[in-house]
């Protein structure tokens, strides 16, 4: 049986508390992803998946960025767990981390002060909300307590949530009898400012850094002659060098010239008619001249050339204090 989506599920058993404005969908177009902005349009801001989850209007969350360093740029707070749970959009405009990272969700438990990367909006929607599993799930939700009491407490109006009363960072237990039907936004402010920080993602930041530190460090050991916020720079000028990038284009291009014909002129490599060693081994033969040796160039090259302009560079900019 096909999985429903999203909508599917929810177009008829949903609770509706308001339309979302034309100006608002307008102000986050191409700032928050389309099959978020679709269920605005069709469906707006209300309650879903059975109660378990609500979209709300994030401009009245940006408060939520007072307890929340933002690693990436946008970070948009849109949606609520019935357990007062953030889900937080995070865009990458600014890589603060790296090229490849972000467009993904960030899911804040406020009840325990930690983090998950979600996925991007398409798994969120179509395979992790409605399926129990995921709720229960450390890795994801971690919402056990939800499912619990669920149909034992008051049914949750747009805006609220079941919450820890006292909030377990505040020193209350982490007890079905001490779930509340709370307000939302005041139940994370008051966790807030009791922790001052629900993550400091920027202490995250700075060990993602020391451990890239580390990495190049290892890599290119005369960097240790650096001072450590400045080796990620040093290094990334030494590996764009165009020496660097020019020595990549140029032997990827010999690699085609030289062997290019080879290559298209191959038999197929897997026999049905051998054993599974005879096929690794035939393999193994067949490519290792064409492909195996010359990606050991290709790779080997422009790491000396990049470490050679390192070297320049520091012994230009960071050189050895001779003793007097």
């Amino acid at each position: 049986m096909a999985r429903l989506t999203f909508e599917e599920r929810n177009k008829n058993n949903y609770t509706k508390y308001s339309d979302v404005p034309i100006k608002t969908i307008n102000k986050y177009k191409g700032v928050l992803p389309e099959e978020l902005l679709t269920i605005w349009q069709n469906m707006g801001y209300g309650i879903y998946e059975d109660g378990f989850i609500q979209f709300i209007n994030p401009d009245e969350y940006e408060f939520v960025f007072d307890y929340i360093d933002k690693l990436l740029e946008p970070s948009i707070v849109f949606g609520v767990t019935a357990l007062g749970d953030l889900l937080i959009w995070e865009g990458n405009d600014n890589w603060t981390i790296s090229s490849d990272e972000g467009n993904r969700i960030l899911f804040i438990n406020i009840r325990k002060c930690t983090s998950e990367i979600l996925g991007d909006m398409d798994f969120l929607l179509n395979f992790t909300l409605g399926d129990e599993t995921a709720i229960i799930d450390k890795e994801y939700f971690d919402s056990r307590p939800y499912l619990n009491i669920k149909g034992k407490l008051p049914t949750l109006q747009y805006g609220q949530c079941y919450g820890y009363v006292p909030a377990l960072a505040l020193g209350g237990k982490a007890s079905s009898k001490n779930l509340q039907v709370v307000d939302i936004k005041s139940y994370v402010d008051i966790i807030g400012q009791a922790v001052g920080k629900f993550i400091d993602l920027s202490d995250k930041k700075n060990m993602d850094k020391e451990e890239r530190i580390n990495q190049i460090t290892k890599q290119v050991k005369i960097l240790e002659r650096v001072p450590l916020d400045k080796r990620i720079e040093v290094f990334n000028r030494g590996a764009k060098n165009i020496y660097v990038v020019g020595s990549i284009l140029l032997l990827i291009v010999l690699w085609i010239v030289i062997f290019g014909s080879t290559i298209l002129e191959m038999e197929p490599l897997w026999e049905l008619n051998r054993g599974l060693m005879r096929n690794t081994w035939n393999i193994i033969g067949k490519l290792f001249f064409p492909v195996f040796l010359p990606c050991i160039f290709i790779i080997g090259i422009p790491i000396e050339i990049r470490n050679y302009i390192i070297k320049r560079i520091v012994d230009k900019e960071y050189p050895l204090k001779t003793e007097k």
